[in-house]
């Protein structure tokens, strides 16, 4: 009750900082305290748009993130972070704030949904407002978070998009933040393929690694080999494979700037 009183921060009341408010939502998330009660507070206050002069929105939105998929109010969750996603903001932080929650409620039901995105840069709602090239980055973060390969009709569909916004195969060329975030993404999911799939991670990462846009994006591809080469029972072929690459940008570095 204390928390929920922080987290309204009402006129009436005490006047609370807006950092007491924020923190506050995002204390439901921590306590791990999944009762429906808790989670219909948290929807309510993320939809709330008279609450846009603090983070309290979007801090709601992570707190149902923590919670998780388990409670059998996890479709009513899930439905109320789409329905931000859908809807027009004015505030550019809550959109993002609601992808890393559906990142991290890691359920892979979410999987089909984020590909619409990508592939069409909006959700698949009636009369949903278009994507930012930035709340798009989100959607391949919170792909890579889920880390699931495929959907029940394609098993590599997940690697093949993300892989084609690093190669370039597409519509139009990635956004930098897309790019760098398909790097990362690429390096949580390639620990659940299969060998031949990894061979084909692999390769893309070592070209972005080489040749990436930006240091950023070719070093988050270094970082991804990492993840890769260490994951439980990588093929050990693959594990020296991507350790040879790694030492050679230990060893010969590149600048920054190329």
């Amino acid at each position: 009750p204390t928390l929920k009183k922080m987290a309204l921060n009402e006129k009436s009341g005490p006047g609370y900082h807006r950092v007491v408010e924020e923190s506050a939502a995002l204390a439901f998330g921590l306590l791990q305290d999944d009762s429906d009660e808790n989670r219909e507070f948290l929807i309510e206050l993320i939809a709330d748009k008279d609450r846009n002069a603090s983070f309290v929105r979007p801090f709601a939105a992570i707190s149902l993130g923590l919670l998780g998929a388990e409670n059998e109010k996890y479709n009513q969750t899930y439905e109320a972070l789409v329905g931000i996603l859908a809807g027009k903001e004015s505030k550019p932080d809550i959109k993002p704030a609601a992808l890393t929650a559906i990142g991290l409620l890691e359920n892979e039901q979410a999987v089909p949904d984020l590909l619409f995105m990508l592939e069409n840069g909006k959700v698949d709602r009636s009369g949903a407002d278009d994507l930012k090239d930035t709340e798009l980055a989100f959607v391949v973060q919170a792909l890579g978070r889920i880390g699931r390969p495929g959907t029940d009709e394609s098993a590599n569909a997940v690697v093949d998009k993300v892989t084609s916004l690093l190669t370039g195969k597409g519509k139009k060329k990635a956004d930098t933040n897309i790019r760098r975030s398909a790097a990362i993404a690429l390096g949580q999911i390639a620990p659940q393929c299969d060998a031949k799939v990894q061979d084909k991670i692999i390769d893309t990462l070592k070209g972005v690694a080489k040749d990436g846009q930006d240091a950023s994006e070719r070093n988050f591809a270094m970082v991804a080999l990492g993840r890769l080469a260490s994951a439980d029972g990588v093929d050990d072929k693959i594990r020296a494979d991507t350790v040879k690459v790694l030492k050679y940008y230990l060893d010969k570095g590149k600048p920054a700037n190329l």
